[in-house]
Parts: structure tokens; C-alpha cells; sequence
């Protein structure tokens, strides 16, 4: 996820992309990796999409005045634009006849050796949203553990394509492109850590404490994407869980930052 959300810099269809600035749009995602007893993360269909003129902030003065602006003023002074496409994707997922289909997990008894993979999303914070705006979207179920489709989450990139014409002068023309990243599962921002937990963790306590197994919850992310706010509020939800009447279980947490290891239970 994190190599392709690099901005693309090569030309495209003959024309050359202004990659915008990546605003911490990794923060915002939390990968969770469940080890036990899936698809893999892969990335999937890419939806190219121009943004209509029509969109434009008209107090802007639209698409054509960009003369000594950077590719980052560009991107807020057409925000509202981008926004739009964004929306407007999300519409169309939320249709029957879909622009893209979700993949079918064939899930085989060998599939219990590997792990299962959720990706979270938090909501921007107050700081982050006055300067940028949200490309990220959850698109399918949270069925971790299952055999039907995958889930994904789509990241928008919007771009300025610059077409030359025979006058030499630069036209900007902007679009957006959407990929799509499959996991199992894709929580989105209003779902909460005691969802997430019913849904990916408590199978594995079962698995591992009632029938002598053991489970692993790796939880992956850029600093800020909320590994520490989910581990804690899944060992919240852990300690009511925990079978009182079965002896010989063991609960460790530890976060691994670099050369750093701290206890989570007992710092």
C-alpha cells in the first residue's frame, strides 16, 4: 500500500502529471494482521476519472488561471472538485452494477495457516482537515473470517494532466485516479474498536484459549495511523472476554517501535 500510493511523476497518454502532496494519507490507514489457525493485501482496479469544470470553486476563477500557484494551492483551490469525484465514486460503489467488482476469496483448509488482513481507517483530525480532505474509501464488508467476497479500500489520487498545444501554452487539466486495495476486511471510520474486535478478534480467543491454540494480532501502520489507540482498546475488550473457568492461558502486548520494545500491560 504504502510503494503505491507513491505519486506517479511519469507521463501519461502524452501528457505530464503535477503529483500532489500525500498530506498523510498512510496515517490514516491501520493494517491488522490476523495470525492464526485469506486473501493477501493486493492492489486491484484503478478508476481514472476528469473532473468537470462545472465542479470548480467559481470563486477560484475555475480550472485556468495557475500561473505561480504550486500543486499544493492547486489542490485546495480545486477541492471541491476533487470532492465531488470522490463522492460521486462512492455513489457508484454503492450501486448494483458496480464500476468494479470485488474479488471471490476461495478460502481452502490450508488458508487457516495464513493470515487474515483488515485494514482500518481513522477520520482525519481537525488539523489535518482544515488543509486537506479525505481520499480514502471503505468499500464492502467486514466478513474477516469468511469465504465470500474481499472488502477494499480505494485511494483517490488527484492529479494535473498539462496538454500542450500548438501555442506552446500549458492547459491544466485535472483528474482523479482510484485504486483499490483488497484485504478481507475494511473498517471504515464510524465503526468502532468493540466492532472490530466481535469481528477479527474474538474467533481467535476462542481458538487459541478453548481449544489450546495460540493467536496473533499485528497491528501495522505509519505513527499516527492509531496501532496504539486500537491494541489498547482491543485489550479493553479482551479482559471481558476471557474465560475465568480455563486455566493455563497467557496475554502478552508489546509495542515494536525500531530497537524499542515497551510492555503494554504493565508499563
Amino acid at each position: 500500500l504504502q510503494e503505491r500510493c507513491r505519486w506517479a511523476t511519469h507521463g501519461h497518454r502524452g501528457t505530464a502529471r503535477t503529483p500532489p502532496r500525500s498530506h498523510g494519507v498512510l496515517k490514516q490507514v491501520l493494517a491488522v494482521f490476523l495470525l492464526m489457525s485469506g486473501v493477501q493485501a493486493f492492489s486491484g482496479e484503478k478508476i481514472t476519472r476528469p473532473v468537470s469544470h462545472s465542479m470548480g470553486n467559481s470563486a477560484s476563477g475555475g480550472f485556468e488561471d495557475t500561473d505561480g500557484k504550486t500543486s499544493s494551492s492547486l489542490r485546495q483551490e480545486r477541492r471541491e472538485a476533487y470532492e465531488a469525484c470522490i463522492a460521486a465514486l462512492r455513489a457508484e460503489l454503492a450501486l448494483e452494477r458496480r464500476p468494479a467488482v470485488l474479488p471471490q476469496r476461495h478460502t481452502t483448509a490450508s488458508d487457516d495457516a495464513r493470515p487474515r488482513i483488515v485494514l482500518r481507517k481513522r477520520p482525519l483530525f481537525e488539523h489535518e482537515a482544515r488543509r486537506d480532505f479525505d481520499v480514502l474509501t471503505a468499500d464492502g464488508g467486514d466478513d474477516v473470517w469468511g469465504d465470500g467476497p474481499a472488502a477494499a479500500l480505494w485511494v483517490t489520487r488527484p492529479f494535473l494532466a498539462l496538454d500542450h498545444d500548438m501555442s506552446a501554452t500549458l492547459h491544466p487539466e485535472p483528474f482523479v485516479e482510484s485504486h483499490a486495495f483488497y484485504a478481507d476486511a475494511v473498517f471504515d471510520e464510524r465503526r468502532s474498536t468493540a466492532e472490530l474486535y466481535d469481528a477479527a478478534v474474538r474467533p481467535l480467543v476462542a481458538g487459541a484459549v478453548l481449544r489450546g491454540g495460540v493467536a496473533t494480532v499485528l497491528c501495522f501502520g505509519q505513527t499516527g495511523s492509531g496501532k496504539t489507540h486500537t491494541t489498547r482498546g482491543l485489550l479493553d475488550e479482551l479482559r471481558g472476554d476471557l474465560p475465568l473457568d480455563v486455566l493455563g492461558w497467557r496475554v502478552s502486548a508489546v509495542e515494536v517501535a525500531g530497537s524499542s520494545v515497551r510492555d503494554l500491560l504493565h508499563d
